[in-house]
């Protein structure tokens, strides 16, 4: 290997390390090292063989190995099916006649194994998919399974279309394995790069996209953060050295340094697997790269993945896999939610650092085994099953392992903590838990109450045992262990930036506490952070957030600021600074924008009254500057846009053709632009002074309706003259209009004793009976019409299921004024807000909520609005903090400027 390295930078080869001159540079530059370090080897397998063929280097040996590869019968597989057909292709031009025979002649003499996992059929249908579609008119006595080329072309693209779909539906069964992740890359480049068929070609290229993303989120420097199936020992200890680090080497230029000579130890069977890679005319897109790569900014990502098949034991063949990862420059700190999700080779959690050292990392688990996890998943009988892997992977029932599954390991995690609690039966295999702790730590310190607190690098890590340990020495590595069966641990990681020294950390933990109580009935920890966040874990129980219950099933399929999904949806949404990459499975496009969904629209808010927070202490504010329209220029920057209708209820717009209006609802009329608010018209007269709000026809720019103290109005022509549409109404005071969602010609007035409906354009109007007074506010699902809720003064929500004929109570959101609903725009989720309420969101129309963001400065909630393209987002307005925007469908918030502003309403607006 040492004369590779020297015969590389005598030809002047060197690895680039600076990460902003971007992927394709980056990709340029090491696949040709790839190539020139892979044909200068002699390690004998189908990529170097390759390589060798196309650089020119030691072409009869090349020849010759190519020729033992065929004709070893020996020699066969899933492996085979795919490495030799890629090699085939690329090297077809190359090759001798009768080679070229025999190795066609191999597909039809060489019994080829289809495997048993889904990385072996990936493998096995993409090597059969291209071997049938080379040699298209075979029939079946050419080939070894006894199936013509038709029938294998048929049955390869069936599994591998099957795969796709379920792929991005539910996601993968062997997720983000640093071992097995080229058996999934390798075969869609082949499938990008060979298939003649232009569906199944975009198809790879939307599988590429979507793994490389995947893995991107979660590297850390080249470190695969986060929990893993399919992990081997040797990786899960030393990550650095696991065999996807060549992949973030070629694709990411994450680590720096060569990954055939690795600084961090012996580098794991690579095969040099990259080879395809390097000659694959795929070419990472910049935004996957950057996401990759730019760590400036902690994040949280939450994903749903799959179990492996479960053929026994279990009513779901697929049960999801909920992952949870929080990153920043210096850590990673991921976790699977628990229990049995892959057998043999699970690892479930770890915090994985930053360092020039290797070990960079800090787990716990159960060193479990028993057939009937094998059982489980693989069809062989039961009793035989542990004994049989233990012979192909060694460590499967050793005491002292570092993966595994187990039954009895339940994690929570929030943020940068986790509690990683195990209730181990009596009897059960290697009843204890164990703890990997690398000996190079800079240092580790175990405190008077109990608290074990690490030092590597920029990256301090705090551990807190419930139950007594021992610690065993180790070459490498102290094992922590504790033979308590119901036991558990809370880490919490910092950093240097944080804390300053890491004898402020000590000090902090010092008196850092654990509330935790261990009975035969339940394990149950309460830990607060150094941020304050409450969390509290009960085995088998609730997991709860600052008081609010954690549900997985918000997780989302991605969710997180570059990737987001919602499960099922089969739409990948890719997202970096003002690109946006859409990978949509459902029609087989990639469509690639510049600028991120929220620049398509605008933010605009109207406030009403605004004390600014430099102005605050004055008890004053300069109202030409505080109230009105605003629009959104940065994240937290806005623009006063300085129309004369000072104090502002409401907005909306228009768009037909060419023509672009907006519309500004308040106390002195309503005020009309066409000219993107450089210049304002007054549309309205006395008898219309207060508007409180502003509806327009969706079809027509001449109509406008607007609610006043003294009835709804409507213009026909353009706000020249107005009529008041009043016809059935007993009370004059109308506080919000709005048009339907299915009928242009529908409206529905929130008027002071009922709610309204007209289906006549507003010209006669009867009472629905919602059965309360002073109606707030009303929505409609934008999918259901007869679906609609109003907000109420004293009385909450009320729903109604039928069009407005007949009204319930909207299960238990608080019994208070309402002054806010919105829809997400697939009519999935409502949210509501109010007079100290914060912000609840319901997925049943209303039948029942729960609160998911309260803050105690925010009096009351009186503006909602989502995205309409990205049901993730949601901003809320309120009556005197400003703006609060979410991007994670309400699992987290924070603030978006206009402090001191009270918000009557908010509106994405396309940009104008």
């Amino acid at each position: 290997m040492k004369k590779i390295i020297l015969l590389l930078f005598i030809l002047g080869m060197s690895v680039n390390t600076d990460h902003t001159i971007g992927a394709q540079t980056i990709f340029e530059e090491r696949a040709e090292l790839t190539l020139q370090a892979a044909a200068a080897d002699h390690e004998f397998n189908l990529y170097v063989v390759t390589a060798k063929l196309l650089r020119g280097t030691d072409r009869e040996e090349a020849l010759r190995n190519l020729r033992e590869f065929t004709n070893d019968q020996l020699l066969g597989g899933m492996f085979f099916a795919y490495q030799m057909i890629g090699a085939y292709l690329y090297t077809h031009d190359l090759l001798p006649v009768d080679l070229k025979e025999e190795i066609r002649l191999a597909y039809r003499d060489r019994t080829i194994y289809r495997g048993d996992t889904e990385n072996h059929w990936v493998m096995y249908y993409t090597g059969i998919y291209l071997a049938a579609q080379t040699w298209p008119d075979l029939d079946e006595t050419e080939w070894f399974n006894g199936k013509s080329s038709p029938a294998n072309l048929i049955e390869a693209e069936g599994w591998l279309r099957e795969w796709f779909r379920i792929t991005a539906t539910i996601g993968q069964g062997e997720f983000d394995s640093p071992t097995y992740l080229m058996t999934f890359l390798n075969p869609m480049l082949l499938l990008y790069e060979f298939a003649e068929d232009p569906n199944m070609k975009q198809t790879a290229e939307l599988m590429l996209d979507f793994l490389f993303a995947d893995y991107a989120v979660k590297n850390l420097r080249g470190n695969y953060g986060g929990g893993h199936s399919r992990d081997y020992p040797q990786d899960i200890i030393n990550p650095l050295t696991a065999p996807d680090i060549p992949w973030s080497w070629l694709y990411f230029g994450e680590p720096d340094f060569l990954p055939w000579d690795n600084p961090m130890g012996e580098p794991r069977h690579s095969g040099w697997n990259i080879v395809f890679a390097a000659l694959s005319s795929y070419r990472l897109p910049d935004l996957i790269y950057h996401i990759a790569t730019d760590r400036s900014e902690p994040y949280v990502l939450t994903e749903t993945k799959r179990t492996r098949n479960i053929i026994r034991f279990a009513e779901e063949r697929n049960l999801p896999v909920y992952k949870y990862t929080y990153m920043t420059e210096d850590y990673v700190l991921g976790s699977l939610h628990g229990g049995i999700l892959q057998p043999i080779q699970q690892h479930t959690w770890d915090v994985t650092f930053v360092s020039d050292k290797p070990y960079n990392t800090i787990f716990t688990l159960h060193p479990y085994y028993s057939g009937m996890e094998l059982a489980m998943f693989f069809p062989e009988q039961k009793k035989f099953l542990a004994d049989e892997v233990d012979r192909y992977h060694k460590v499967y029932t050793d005491p002292d392992k570092w993966n595994s599954s187990s039954p009895y390991e339940r994690t929570m995690q929030y943020k940068n903590a986790i509690i990683v609690l195990y209730n181990i039966e009596p009897g059960s295999q290697h009843p204890h838990i164990d703890g990997f702790f690398p000996k190079n730590l800079d240092r580790r310190v175990e405190l008077h109450n109990r608290w074990i607190v690490s030092e590597a690098g920029d990256t301090y890590i705090a551990f807190y045992p419930l139950r007594d340990y021992v610690w065993t020495e180790g070459e490498i590595y102290d094992r922590w262990r504790s033979f308590e069966l119901q036991n558990g641990v809370v880490v919490e990681v910092g950093r240097k930036s944080e804390y300053g020294s890491f004898d402020n950390f000590i000090d902090h933990f010092s008196t850092a506490a654990v509330e935790y109580e261990i009975s035969d009935q339940a394990i149950r920890v309460v830990y607060t952070t150094r941020n304050n966040d409450s969390m509290e874990f009960i085995y088998d129980g609730e997991r709860r957030i600052n008081g609010k219950e954690l549900r997985f099933e918000d997780y989302g399929f991605f969710t997180s600021p570059f990737l987001r999904s919602q499960t099922g949806s089969r739409i990948v949404e890719i997202t970096y600074g003002e690109q946006t990459r859409v990978l949509d499975f459902n029609k087989n496009t990639i469509t690639h924008t510049v600028g991120s969904p929220e620049d398509d629209y605008i933010l605009h808010c109207a406030v009403l009254f605004s004390v600014p927070k430099e102005a605050s202490s004055l008890g004053y504010a300069h109202p030409a500057r505080s109230v009105g329209l605003f629009r959104r220029t940065g994240d937290d920057d806005w623009v006063n846009m300085h129309h004369p209708n000072l104090f502002s209820n409401g907005l909306d717009y228009s768009r037909h053709g060419d023509t672009f209006r907006l519309y500004i609802a308040g106390g002195n009329g309503l005020h009309r632009s066409s000219d993107g608010g450089e210049t304002w018209k007054v549309l309205t007269g006395w008898q219309t002074e207060d508007i409180l709000s502003v509806a327009t026809h969706p079809h027509d720019s001449t109509i406008v309706y607007v609610s006043t103290p003294f009835g709804v109005f409507r213009t026909s022509d353009d706000g020249r003259t107005w009529q008041r549409k009043m016809e059935g109404m007993k009370r004059w005071y109308v506080q919000k209009v709005i048009i339907g969602t299915q009928s242009d010609e529908t409206l529905y007035a929130a008027a002071e004793d009922d709610l309204y409906i007209s289906y006549d354009g507003g010209n006669n109007w009867q009472p629905s009976d919602v059965g309360v007074p002073e109606i707030l506010f009303v929505v409609q699902n934008p999918v259901d019409e007869k679906i609609l809720l109003v907000g109420t003064e004293d009385h909450g929500v009320y729903v109604s299921f039928d069009g407005g004929q007949t009204w319930i109570s909207a299960g238990n959101i608080p019994k208070t004024a309402i002054y806010a609903v919105a829809y997400s725009n697939d009519g999935q989720n409502v949210y509501a807000g109010g007079y100290q309420t914060g912000v609840w969101r319901s997925a049943d129309n209303g039948r029942s909520w729960e609160m998911i963001w309260n803050d105690e400065d925010v009096e009351a909630i009186y503006a909602l609005t989502v995205h309409p393209d990205d049901n993730q987002y949601i901003v809320a307005g309120t009556n005197g903090s400003g703006l609060f925007e979410s991007f994670d469908g309400g699992l987290t918030w924070q603030h978006a400027g206009l402090f001191g502003a009270h918000v009557q309403q908010i509106k994405f607006i396309p940009r104008y």
